[in-house]
């Protein structure tokens, strides 16, 4: 079973879209019980034990996307450059190279790369995908974290959205951080990368850091409120009914959007109550 999936890994994947929040459809694939089996066993055994550059916060124990925004906290400018196609634009030559640099000879290193990826890149939706990504990042992230430091710039990166931050962000920045990438075969993406002035509004990876302390977006916060206001007052049935939504883990996906927003601001008084009180109708609704 191991020459077949090392020979033919496609076969060993389900795979289906999601449409992105900005238009198009990425494309998830998801390994098969055997093969994920394999790969989870990689990640525990192999790639947990590699070196993370400290810039990279997505996928890194005791790092986290609040972790990330907190480094920004106080900027007067911020630039945000987002990498298209992140995790597909990672071929498998650079893959077997992180297998190498654990000391696996070729043959070995190669077969571990089969495992991994899908048709000759990373695919998303394999547990083994993510730390991978950040071992292959660690050379750019190494050399922007450098030319940032050289203009008194602090850089971070999660996954693919990178954010640099400081007193003024030089006008030649971006395409030289284009270029590093592009050294690495890697795009930016031109619509999602631009600079943001001291009164513009700046939100990181979903989070706003323009008040000078970390916060979900206003229109999260609204929009969150709202749905569990009218969940409450309404009942579940019938909100889902107003909106159209028929989501069968819709309560689920609300308190999962409420512990992001205690994860991000501390558990403020608003959240709390917020969990709380969805939380009371779920009991006395028997849900």
């Amino acid at each position: 079973m191991l020459a077949k999936i090392c020979h033919a890994p496609h076969l060993f994947y389900r795979t289906f879209q999601i449409p992105k929040r900005t238009g198009g459809h990425r494309e998830i694939s998801v390994p098969r019980p055997i093969l994920m089996t394999l790969q989870q066993w990689i990640l525990d055994n192999i790639l947990e034990r590699g070196s993370v550059h400290k810039a990279a916060h997505a996928f890194v124990k005791s790092r986290s996307i609040v972790t990330n925004a907190q480094q920004h906290l106080g900027c007067k400018e911020l630039l945000k450059i987002d990498i298209v196609n992140f995790f597909p634009s990672i071929k498998s030559t650079k893959v077997q190279r992180v297998f190498k640099n654990f000391g696996y000879p070729s043959q070995v290193a190669a077969a571990l790369t089969r495992i991994c990826t899908k048709n000759g890149s990373l695919p998303q939706g394999a547990p083994t995908s993510p730390a991978i990504s950040n071992l292959v990042a660690a050379e750019f992230d190494a050399q922007i974290e450098e030319l940032c430091a050289s203009c008194g710039l602090t850089y971070t990166r999660y996954a693919d959205d990178l954010a640099i931050s400081g007193d003024g962000i030089p006008s030649d920045l971006r395409g030289k951080i284009a270029h590093i990438l592009a050294q690495s075969e890697l795009n930016i993406h031109p619509l999602k990368s631009r600079t943001f002035g001291l009164k513009d509004r700046k939100i990181i990876a979903g989070i706003s850091i323009s008040s000078g302390r970390l916060m979900p977006t206003r229109h999260f916060v609204r929009s969150l409120r709202r749905d569990v206001h009218h969940v409450i007052t309404r009942g579940l049935l019938a909100h889902m009914a107003a909106t159209d939504n028929f989501d069968p883990i819709y309560l689920e996906r609300l308190l999962g959007k409420i512990a992001f927003w205690m994860h991000v601001t501390s558990k403020s008084h608003q959240s709390i109550r917020a969990d709380a009180a969805l939380r009371k109708y779920m009991a006395e609704a028997g849900l």
